[in-house]
Formats: C-alpha cells, sequence, structure tokens
C-alpha cells in the first residue's frame, strides 16, 4: 500500500508534509519509517483496525505484527493503546485545565478549540444499546461524548496549533473526520452512509495567541466582547488559559472573522500608518477647510440672491412697460393735479 498516495487520493494533507492526521508525525520522522512500519501506523491511526485485522490483511501472524506495533512504540508514535502520542504543535488535548505547550512554541500560534458537534445516528446497533443502558456518556481523546438513542454530541477538548489560520483549521477537519471513523467502529453505530451524513458543528472558537492587544486590554484589567446587530457574539479578549487569546468565537463566522483581524494587524506591521496625532491635526485641518468653504458659499448665496432680487424688480418693471402701465400712471397723477 501508498500511504502517501492513499492520502492524497482520499483527499487528506500528503502526510510528509503535514503530518499522518495532521497531528504527531513529522516530515523527518515518517520518511524513516519502513513501508511495512508506515502501512501498520496507518492501520492502527487511520483505519482502527484491530491487531488481529492486520494480521489477516497482511496474511501474517499477529505475533509479527506486534513486533512492529513494538517498534513503533519506541519510536513514541503511539501509546499503549495504539493511539497516536499528540504533538503539542498540531493538537493537544485542553484537558480541562491550563495550556501545556511549551513557551517557545506559544508565540503568535492560532489556536482552534472548543468545537463541539450533534451528530445523528443513521444506523445503531445491540453492541451501542448495550453501552447506552450502562451509561449516559463516555471520554474519548479527552472528547466527552454524551450517548441518545438516535443521535452523540461531542464536546471537543482538542486544540489545533498553527501560524496560518486555515492551517489550524485543516488540522482539525482532519482529525475530526478520522475521529468520527474511530467512533463507527467503537460504538457500532453508522455516521456516514456514503457521502451522506448528519454532522452539524454547533460551537467553535479561534484565537490567536500571545496578541499585542490582548496583552493591552488584560494588563489593564478590562474586558473585551463585540457583539453584531444580529446579537451574536462575534469577537472577545480572554486569558483563561494564561494564552493572552484574541478570539474569534462564533461558530458561523469564527474562521472569516480571524482572517479578518490578521490581515488587518498584518496591514499595521508592514504598511506605513500616520500617528494617531497626525490624523488628528489632518482631521483639524479639513474641519478648518470645510468650515471656510462653508462661508464662501454662503456668501456667494446672499450675493446670489440680491441679483435675483434686483433681476425680479428689472422683470416687473418691464412687465409694466409692456402693458402700458406707465400711461396709466401718467393719466392718474395728471387726473389727480387738476382734480386738486
Amino acid at each position: 500500500m501508498d500511504v502517501k498516495k492513499s492520502y492524497e487520493l482520499r483527499g487528506y494533507p500528503n502526510p510528509y508534509v503535514k503530518g499522518l492526521l495532521g497531528v504527531s508525525f513529522t516530515t523527518d520522522v515518517l520518511e524513516n519509517l519502513g513501508e511495512t512500519q508506515l502501512e501498520i501506523l496507518h492501520n492502527l491511526c487511520v483505519d482502527y483496525m484491530t491487531v488481529k485485522e492486520i494480521a489477516k490483511g497482511r496474511q501474517t501472524s499477529q505475533s509479527a505484527v506486534k513486533n512492529i506495533i513494538y517498534k513503533l512504540r519506541q519510536k513514541t508514535l503511539i501509546d499503549k493503546l495504539n493511539r497516536p502520542i499528540v504533538n503539542a504543535i498540531a493538537y493537544k488535548s485542553d484537558g480541562g485545565g491550563s495550556s501545556t505547550l511549551p513557551p517557545q512554541n506559544k508565540k503568535g500560534l492560532y489556536r482552534v478549540h472548543g468545537q463541539n458537534h450533534t451528530i445523528k445516528l443513521l444506523a445503531t446497533s445491540k453492541r451501542y444499546f448495550d453501552l447506552l443502558n450502562k451509561k449516559s456518556s463516555i471520554i474519548v481523546e479527552d472528547n466527552i461524548i454524551m450517548i441518545y438513542r438516535r443521535k452523540i454530541v461531542i464536546y471537543g477538548n482538542i486544540s489545533f496549533y498553527d501560524d496560518i489560520p486555515d492551517n489550524s483549521f485543516e488540522k482539525s477537519h482532519v482529525y475530526w473526520h478520522n475521529f468520527f471513523i474511530r467512533l463507527e467502529k467503537d460504538l457500532g453505530v453508522k455516521l456516514y452512509d456514503g457521502i451522506h451524513t448528519e454532522i452539524k458543528r454547533f460551537r467553535c472558537h479561534i484565537a490567536k495567541t500571545n496578541d499585542p492587544l490582548a496583552k493591552i486590554v488584560i494588563g489593564h484589567k478590562l474586558k473585551y466582547k463585540y457583539i453584531d446587530d444580529l446579537g451574536r457574539s462575534r469577537l472577545e479578549i480572554d486569558n483563561s488559559k494564561g494564552l493572552m487569546e484574541f478570539e474569534a468565537i462564533c461558530s458561523e463566522t469564527c474562521q472569516e472573522d480571524i482572517n479578518i483581524i490578521r490581515d488587518f494587524q498584518g496591514d499595521l506591521i508592514t504598511k506605513e500608518h500616520y500617528l494617531p496625532s497626525d490624523i488628528k491635526n489632518k482631521i483639524d485641518s479639513l474641519s478648518d477647510w470645510s468650515n471656510n468653504y462653508k462661508f464662501a458659499i454662503e456668501t456667494q448665496t446672499n450675493q446670489h440672491s440680491e441679483v435675483l432680487l434686483m433681476l425680479k424688480a428689472l422683470t416687473i418693471e418691464v412687465t409694466k412697460l409692456k402693458r402700458g402701465d406707465w400711461l396709466w400712471d401718467l393719466y392718474s397723477k395728471n387726473l389727480r393735479k387738476y382734480t386738486d
């Protein structure tokens, strides 16, 4: 099996570039693996196959598969449960507490987190209902799964880090797709039917860690939250995990919002801008010019009004002349003279 080509055909990121699953496996580590090790790593972490299933598929013994798995564990690629060991830069369990990212990896990263999903079950099994009768929730990879008869609700507790917002989202998409496939196997349910699925995300945040504006606001013990005209909370500044974060918190718009913030901050850094005092001086100058222009218009209007009145009076006199009113006026004056 060509794992690299398999990823490309399935539309996933090339594992040699992004890291298998977008998580803990770096380019150097993967390239140092043999073909058999890479295939079994893929079987465990992407296909969620058991040792027995892998051995049957490869037409080999279970002990041979276990020997390969032992070597993968020695390379710290998988844990004792054959799950991928998470690299903090790619994604990290929030664990309900503070971030465990090393300080040098916290600078300027974008953190996608708080992703919750509601999933309608397209098919169930006896195994699923046996689990439902025993528990109302389970925890898988630190994510809380609430179990219902016809749906499951997932409260994500994983963060996805990158220095580009869209890359953080890409890592989250790859992770959740594979997580949902694993849930199908673990729970005995059907979440996908071909291309049809009933997966709906109802919460998602993305934050710029160690944000300069967040540091200023938090340093002055202030709070910031932006609510749009539709009543949706869109942006806020948060320091609940000690990461000085400027967050986009509306599930519908968070990816677009954080990119707008990123472009705005990039514009401030890379392009020349006026200082606030310079802007004030220019506004004052423009205001003075506007007032002078207003005065000039008003003066011209007054002058025009006087000319209009003169023209109106002249028009009246010309009309009188045309009608012969001047003869009547002369006659009236003479008549009064003789009458007197």
